[in-house]
């Protein structure tokens, strides 16, 4: 379980023009960045169209993680699930 609260984080595709863009943002906000992660994976899963699951956030997750941001999956995770409750 998390300490963090989510809170929604600037993600604007004019901004974060790839991947790489994102995890410099992660890795250079390191007090947010299981927050940002978490805002990435809920961006992705709205954008996709498969919905809000657990699997899909790992997923996006772990292609973020892949490409080299630092943050913590767990956090993150558990961060992203509030953003679903939120968002119903």
């Amino acid at each position: 379980m998390t300490t963090q609260k989510y809170k929604k984080t600037l993600l604007s595709t004019e901004i974060f023009h790839g991947i790489e863009s994102v995890v410099q943002y992660v890795n250079n906000e390191c007090d947010i960045a299981d927050i940002i992660a978490a805002n990435y994976a809920f961006n992705a899963c709205d954008e996709n169209g498969y919905g809000f699951s657990k699997e899909e956030a790992e997923a996006h997750l772990e292609f973020l993680a892949d490409a080299g941001a630092k943050f913590d999956k767990d956090e993150a995770l558990a961060l992203f699930e509030q953003a679903v409750s939120q968002a119903e």
